[in-house]
């Protein structure tokens, strides 16, 4: 994450040769052949937009401009006169590190609790030759690459902290990582060291609650830089500040694309020339996807199309996608075989009249994370299949002329998360009716995890005169999604009866250790 945040600030800073700089470092730091020239004040305001071109505009300007974000303004000068316009926040943190890796040993910063100097304070730890700061030598690397960023001290922490809930909509809307405000998550580092202890604690600042905490040097905390913005830097006019009715504005048209992986489908093909199916030519895959917003359990919306891609409407934000995708005859409203109404639980639409042998009772799940910002226009999501198939294959003759065969289950996944990828729910008393077809017997397609899950059926062959003939009466079948299970067993000549014991001396397996192929 670093070395990204390191190159995308390349560029501007390269360009701009040094006009965004701040306090004692300045004069060090700035010299270059470019020339600059002071303009008339025309303003700016918290939350303006601090551009990798080094100008100050507007949220809706921004909008218009397609410029390139670096900083929000969170502080601004009142005093006119002043050299310095105002102070503007990183859109990310840099990588949590330690204030310093070595103590005792005090770095040279300011100890004032009140001074707006994390500039010179960033200086004096990149100037100290007895310890390193690992938490500012991300700082260090970019003034390499000419560039003014540098650790906010405790006054300038405070003030970022004070405007938080304002400033990170906007963060958020143009891409950016939010300040957090959980309790186990909010403690940042200042540039400023504990007078009296210097040599070994620093302050840290709470952006949940603006308090300080002193704090050993050597713990790793969060750090986000700041920037002084100056004034011949600016160039454009900037509103006085903007509302959550403007901010709402900027909601993003997104088209969500699902990417539906068909390896499992390919296998219709062979199975097709064995079992028949429900007629299938005229119907067509249904796409849904679900948005999730930030630690959100439950789905801010959820969209279902027929055509590919599925079209949002979206605020800013971060978001979990989850797609899912299934058959439904003749592009109707509702899919034959699932309920997609509540994405916490995906359900079987038949129970009592459940049928296996169906290829078209297949359905394709997956998820992405994405921060959509207002030019967010496009997501793909990778989809897998959702189900996994079986196939009970007799590896013995019958001496009877087969009729049906009975397919029972005592615990058939009935419902998933897809959001959890998890199953969730089961059916017991479910039974299907499949007829032999060569030494295969039946096969059914049901809802599976990506890690396997195990599911018990009990299999009765019936006689020409429907007469009982052969019964196992436990198989235990292992799953996973998008994987194929061949169970091969001595079906037809195993009859268990109601007592666990078997006639005729012929028994099968339960286990089926030997028997079992797992196809993925």
């Amino acid at each position: 994450m670093l070395y990204s945040f390191k190159m995308k600030f390349l560029t501007f800073f390269s360009t701009v040769c040094m006009t965004v700089v701040g306090g004692a470092l300045a004069s060090s730091l700035t010299s270059c052949d470019c020339h600059h020239f002071d303009e008339p004040d025309p303003g700016m305001s918290v939350g303006d937009i601090l551009c990798t071109d080094g100008s100050v505009v507007s949220f809706p300007d921004y909008v218009k401009s397609g410029r390139e974000a670096v900083a929000i303004v969170y502080q601004v000068n009142p005093d006119v006169d002043d050299e310095i316009r105002g102070y503007a926040v990183y859109l990310g943190d840099i990588s949590d590190e330690a204030f310093s890796d070595s103590i005792p040993v005090s770095q040279g910063t300011s100890k004032n609790l009140k001074n707006l100097d994390g500039n010179e304070n960033t200086y004096a730890l990149y100037k100290c030759d007895k310890a390193s700061s690992p938490m500012a030598l991300p700082v260090f690397d970019l003034w390499t690459f000419g560039q003014s960023a540098y650790i906010p001290s405790v006054e300038q922490l405070r003030q970022i902290q004070s405007v938080k809930n304002f400033i990170n909509p906007r963060i958020e809307a143009i891409g950016g990582d939010i300040l957090p405000d959980s309790p186990d998550d909010c403690w940042y580092w200042s540039s400023t060291e504990v007078e009296g202890q210097e040599d070994i604690k620093a302050w840290l600042v709470s952006m949940h609650s603006g308090i300080i905490q002193e704090t050993p040097k050597e713990q790793k905390h969060h750090c986000r830089p700041v920037v002084t913005i100056y004034r011949h830097n600016n160039d454009n006019n900037s509103n006085n500040g903007i509302d959550d009715d403007i901010l709402n504005g900027f909601r993003t048209d997104l088209d969500v694309y699902l990417s539906i992986d068909k390896t499992f489908s390919d296998y219709k093909n062979i199975d097709s020339t064995m079992f028949a199916t429900r007629g299938s030519t005229a119907w067509g895959l249904r796409y849904c996807v679900a948005a999730y917003r930030r630690d959100e359990t439950e789905p801010y919306v959820i969209q279902s199309s027929y055509d590919n891609p599925v079209q949002f409407n979206l605020p800013p934000g971060k978001y979990t996608f989850v797609g899912w995708a299934d058959h439904v005859p003749n592009y109707d409203d509702k899919s034959f075989y699932f309920y997609t109404d509540d994405f916490s639980e995906i359900l079987l639409r038949h129970k009592y009249d459940y049928e296996g042998n169906d290829l078209a009772k297949v359905a394709y799940s997956g998820q992405k994370d994405l921060r959509v910002a207002y030019t967010t226009k496009s997501l793909q999501i990778e989809m897998n299949v959702a189900v996994a198939r079986y196939r009970l294959v007799a590896t013995d003759t019958a001496e009877f002329n087969p009729g049906k065969i009975l397919i029972s289950y005592k615990d058939l996944p009935a419902s998933v998360n897809p959001y959890q990828g998890k199953i969730n729910g089961k059916w017991s008393d479910v039974s299907y009716i499949s007829s032999v077809s060569g030494n295969q017997l039946a096969y059914d397609q049901v809802l599976a995890e990506d890690s396997e899950i195990t599911i018990k059926a009990c299999v009765e062959i019936y006689d020409d005169k429907d007469n009982l003939r052969a019964r196992v009466r436990q198989v235990e079948i292992p799953l996973i999604n998008g994987g194929i299970t061949t169970v091969k067993g001595n079906f037809f000549t195993t009859l268990q009866l109601d007592d666990g014991m078997t006639s005729g001396g012929i028994t099968i397996d339960p286990e089926f250790e030997e028997t079992v192929e797992i196809e993925y």
